[in-house]
């Protein structure tokens, strides 16, 4: 049985956290009576933790208490209340314990007591202390800094798809180079990715060129503050694709501008805590509301500008300047402490700005969950063209896409599944 049980394991790793020793294993593991509560661990770097027996069995992933599919067949409610361990031994090399628990209820001759296999990594997860966890906060991009790239005709590999994968998820965003003028192909490209998603309003492909009668100010020349696209959305998109299918040499301004939110909301906590703690609690009113358009439009959404976990960690920030209401949900008596925290906010956000004008055939690719963007007035001369396409993509699509390619890129093993920074879609 114990074989099949660990090639079963082996398919489950930590959680990241500063407390997860990657390359740490199992040494000794025992419990110090036959009473105990609790799994003593010692590991190889001489550190020592303790594990919740109940949280041990409650979380077996053996057959017989998660399916092949990942789905769990044991819930927490029907795991034994007091369980307590018959035989506990570390497996060879040091990769995990192997438990035996003693027998709870009725049980005959014929019925082997339950046996739990847990990998060095499995335990890492279980004795996982989420006040660590702020080592999820990604690092933010100097605005002085290069953006990462990728080639175009390197998409056409997984290994070049990851590679564009993991330069969103370090930085925030990148840029595809040498992409063809190609009318659709931002579509392509980010169904390299995951499927595009919210097409509702602006189509599977929008052109971002200014227009006589635009449906969206981006379809002007005019500057565009820094913002969240479709933050009226209960869940706005993930990744945001941009295309230079056309960038005349003629055309002057016109930069993109980007700004990382995580960095933004901290300096906002350190140099104005009230400021802070007031638009992580009173809800601002984001809304997009234009009915005489080929699909009318009248969406609305309330939320704090800034969401915190349990351990007052910033997991996300709502900020879209173009698309917002009249607060209504803000107590009157409220609103002038808002309205100059919300001024505070703004100052921050204009610095550490990443600004770089798109060439043509060039493609950036952002996730605008963390990264608001943003793009300078520009003047076309001798009738020059600026002409964008762009789509999106789903952040949830996108998580699934990047740590499933990672872990089938990682032959060597040291790929913890499951081990992402934070996104800025409210995952604590």
């Amino acid at each position: 049985m114990w074989p099949s049980v660990l090639g079963h394991l082996r398919r489950h790793a930590a959680l990241p956290g500063s407390n997860l020793r990657a390359f740490s294993s199992v040494v000794y593991a025992g419990v110090a009576t036959a009473s105990a509560d609790k799994l003593d661990i010692e590991w190889t770097d001489g550190l020592r933790s303790s594990v919740d027996l109940f949280h041990l069995r409650a979380w077996c992933t053996c057959p017989q208490c998660e399916h092949s599919t990942g789905q769990r067949l044991l819930n927490i409610t029907d795991a034994p209340l007091a369980p307590r361990v018959s035989s506990v031994q570390v497996a060879p090399n040091n990769a995990g314990v192997h438990i035996e628990w003693a027998a709870s209820g009725p049980q005959t001759d014929q019925s082997p007591p339950h046996a739990t296999y847990l990998s060095s990594a499995a335990i890492r997860k279980l004795t996982s202390d989420p006040t660590t966890a702020a080592s999820l906060t990604p690092p933010t991009l100097a605005s002085n800094a290069a953006v990462s790239s990728v080639d175009f005709a390197a998409l056409s590999s997984d290994d070049g798809v990851l590679a564009l994968c993991e330069h969103i998820h370090r930085d925030g965003l990148a840029i595809v180079r040498h992409v063809p003028s190609v009318p659709g192909t931002v579509r392509d490209v980010a169904e390299r990715i995951a499927p595009i998603s919210h097409t509702h309003l602006y189509g599977s492909v929008f052109d971002v060129v200014a227009e006589h009668n635009p449906v969206n100010i981006a379809y002007t020349s005019e500057r565009l503050k820094l913002h969240l696209d479709l933050a009226y959305y209960e869940s706005p998109p993930g990744l945001q694709l941009l295309h230079a299918l056309r960038y005349d040499a003629t055309v002057e301004g016109g930069n993109s501008t980007f700004r990382d939110t995580f960095d933004a909301a901290e300096t906002l906590r350190r140099r104005h805590p009230d400021h802070f703690k007031l638009l992580t609690r009173v809800p601002a009113t984001f809304q997009k509301i234009h009915i005489h358009r080929t699909t009318p439009a009248i969406l609305e959404y309330h939320r704090p500008h800034i969401a915190l976990n349990d351990q007052n960690e910033v997991t996300a920030m709502f900020w879209s300047p173009p698309f917002e209401g009249v607060p209504t949900r803000i107590p009157a008596e409220k609103l002038p402490a808002y309205y100059a925290a919300y001024r505070a906010l703004d100052e921050i956000i204009q610095e550490n700005v990443i600004e770089f004008k798109l060439k043509q055939g060039e493609l950036v690719v952002f996730n605008q969950r963390r990264m608001l963007h943003g793009r300078e007035a520009f003047e076309s001369k001798s009738d020059g063209v600026r002409h964008l396409q762009g789509t999106y993509v789903n952040i949830d699509d996108f998580l699934c896409r990047f740590q499933s390619l990672r872990h089938q890129h990682d032959k060597a093993n040291t790929v913890v599944v499951g081990h992402t920074l934070r996104v800025g879609n409210q995952s604590h």
